[in-house]
């Protein structure tokens, strides 16, 4: 019994630390999986924490893409802009290089002072400032581009995955600036050296012509030489200066020769130059002892006789030169009444009223023939408008270049008359005490003074305000002449739609006339067994271009006609450069656009291998474009059924479809784009 108890003791003490070790197991495992649980939560937390921090790299990495991408493109577009501005500029000076090393000095007489700058020498001007602006535009364009890549440079190269990317793309576009850079730098440099040496051709003409009209106008007998009574005319008209006898023979002693069957001597045009000199000389020489004169006068009073016969003589000489500026600013308002601003209006509205029927005859569905008619017309009265413009534009140039002489002319007058009052001025309180009247009073003499100056001012005023006249005047008649031109640029652009359909039209018809060449010369090769292909071989002959004749030659042989005239048309529509010279010729390719026919889809039609009618290699849909390879051919199966041998554009499939049947046309000839 104790042994069987103490066994039950036992078994139990077994079963109880069975349950314990069963228990701690359990919660050892259930500890694991807990632990496990929470690892497992842990590796996905972070896990997930990762993914969302790659997410957020990733996410800050396309951000970054993005923004390098921006101002990569931001880049290119400035680059471009400069390049852009930096190609304007080499063209400008490209044409101004031919201009100014084709243009030479013309001493022909011509019409207005402009007009004697050398051939093209105003374009050429006109060039260079435009080359000048163009190539500073260029140059800010290349300094914003540099700029902004150098302060974007960090940013550029900051994503790894683009470096690569973005370093090609800044190695080329440093060489792009810098040769857009030199462009511009050699625009500019063309332009100032170009502005100088047009400048240098063009000062001797202006001289020349200036000196030419001088000499024209006191030339009084026109028998091209100034006499001694002419030069001292110039003297007294064009300098206000009294030449003295002395000095006019020494003058014409050194300068004038004497003409064959003329017994006086007389001063050449060719030594109008140094006349000018020798008066300018005689009149520092005048000025200078008349000073000397005036001073010894005052220092011993002298003869108060020759001082008021001098005084005399200059007022003499100032009513000479005062009338010379109104006869010459009367002969210029003369001129002015004189230009005929009504046939150049007239001219103008001719222009306009064929252009609005060339206009509204484009518009409507006129005869082609009637509106070429229509189209000459106005070409011819927009021709003959613009022939006749630059006169008018020469006339008002020589008429603001008088006014502007006038204008010189009348201020150094002015300016020659305050300094002589000043001096009066200086010396009248010595004068007053030396030639006091004591019979005049002083309150008479100042009156008499008052009334002088009023005069003289008044004079003066009407001097000043016939001048101000007359220059408005001559920018009322350059606005009239802005607005006439305007009116003439207005219709040329209104006739340009016109202008468009007659090339339409004009593209049509000789589209026409190739693609009927291109049939002949397809019938003609199919009818010996050939293909189009052979075509430019056989007539070439073996050489690397074929000409019209030729072409003619091989259709007649092949009892094929067809005029010269359709085929020269053809040839010149296809043909890539136009020389104009010799007979028309062209290459292979060239040869190949004459030949090209194409059908544009309809209606939806099958492509089949072979020429009968058979299983389809695919649907052929409305609008896809077939090039021609062989055909049309008659369908053998079926009477009357015409079928192409053609390749399709859009994949390049090549096989037999059908031009059209009973139920109507599944394809129609489309234009050749590169002969239109």
């Amino acid at each position: 019994r104790i042994r069987e108890e103490e066994e039950k003791r036992r078994k139990q003490k077994e079963e109880e630390e069975r349950e314990r070790r069963r228990r701690e197991e359990e919660e050892e495992r259930i500890r694991r999986e807990e632990q496990e649980r929470v690892e497992r939560e842990e590796r996905e937390q972070r896990r997930k924490e990762e993914e969302e921090r790659e997410r957020i790299r990733l996410e800050e990495l396309r951000v970054k893409e993005q923004q390098t991408r921006q101002v990569v493109q931001e880049l290119e577009q400035l680059l471009a802009k400069a390049e852009e501005e930096a190609t304007k500029a080499r063209q400008v000076t490209e044409h101004l290089y031919q201009l100014v090393n084709g243009s030479t000095v013309n001493s022909a007489p011509r019409e207005s002072l402009a007009a004697s700058f050398p051939p093209k020498a105003e374009e050429a001007l006109r060039s260079a400032k435009s080359a000048a602006r163009l190539g500073q535009v260029a140059q800010k364009a290349c300094e914003t581009a540099w700029k902004s890549l150098e302060q974007h440079w960090m940013q550029l190269f900051e994503v790894e995955t683009l470096r690569h990317e973005v370093t090609h793309f800044v190695q080329r576009s440093e060489q792009r600036m810098q040769q857009a850079q030199m462009t511009a730098a050699q625009a500019v440099k063309m332009a100032s050296e170009s502005k100088e040496r047009i400048g240098n051709t063009a000062a001797p003409a202006i001289c020349d012509r200036k000196n030419g009209d001088i000499f024209r106008r006191y030339d009084q007998d026109e028998d091209g030489m100034l006499s001694s009574t002419e030069v001292v005319s110039f003297c007294r008209l064009e300098y206000g200066f009294a030449l003295p006898q002395g000095n006019l023979d020494r003058i014409l002693q050194h300068l004038a020769t004497t003409a064959p069957g003329a017994g006086t001597a007389a001063v050449e045009p060719k030594r109008f130059h140094q006349l000018r000199t020798a008066v300018g000389i005689a009149r520092f020489e005048a000025r200078a002892k008349k000073a000397k004169e005036a001073k010894m006068a005052g220092d011993t009073a002298g003869d108060t006789a020759a001082a008021a016969a001098a005084a005399a003589e200059d007022e003499k000489l100032k009513l000479e030169f005062q009338n010379h500026l109104k006869q010459r600013q009367q002969q210029m308002e003369k001129e002015m009444e004189q230009i005929a601003w009504t046939d150049l209006e007239k001219k103008i509205a001719d222009v306009e009223s064929t252009s609005a029927n060339f206009v509204k005859a484009a518009a409507e569905p006129v005869n082609q023939e009637e509106l070429q008619k229509i189209e000459a017309v106005y070409d011819s009265a927009l021709q003959e408008t613009r022939t006749a413009l630059p006169g008018y534009v020469n006339q008002l140039r020589a008429l603001h270049h008088g006014a502007l002489q006038l204008s010189m002319k009348t201020e150094v007058k002015e300016v020659k008359q305050d300094a002589k009052e000043v001096k009066e001025g200086k010396d009248e309180p010595m004068k007053d005490e030396k030639d006091q009247n004591p019979n005049e009073s002083e309150d008479q003499k100042d009156g008499q003074k008052e009334k002088d100056e009023k005069d003289e001012k008044d004079a003066k005023d009407v001097e000043k305000d016939a001048l101000k006249g007359l220059k408005e005047s001559l920018r009322s008649l350059s606005q009239r002449l802005a607005k006439l031109e305007a009116r003439l640029v207005l219709s040329e652009r209104r006739a340009v739609e016109g202008r468009k359909v007659t090339a339409r039209i004009l593209a049509h018809k000789v589209e026409e006339v190739r693609l009927e060449v291109a049939v002949k010369l397809r019938q003609c090769i199919e009818q010996l067994g050939g293909k189009a292909v052979d075509l430019f071989q056989i007539i070439a002959k073996g050489e690397d271009v074929a000409s019209v004749e030729e072409a003619q030659v091989f259709l007649k042989e092949n009892n094929c006609e067809m005029e010269m005239e359709k085929l020269s048309k053809a040839f010149a529509a296809c043909k890539s450069t136009q020389d104009g010279s010799g007979p028309v010729k062209v290459t292979r390719e060239e040869f190949g656009r004459i030949i090209r026919l194409c059908y544009e889809v309809k209606t939806a039609v099958d492509l089949t291998e072979q020429l009968a009618l058979g299983p389809a290699m695919r649907s052929l849909q409305p609008g896809e474009i077939l090039e021609v390879q062989a055909g049309p051919r008659s369908e053998p199966s079926t009477e009357g059924m015409l079928r192409i041998h053609a390749r399709a554009q859009l994949d390049g499939a090549l096989g037999w479809v059908t031009l059209s049947s009973s139920e109507g046309e599944y394809l129609v000839k489309k234009p050749n784009p590169t002969s239109s």
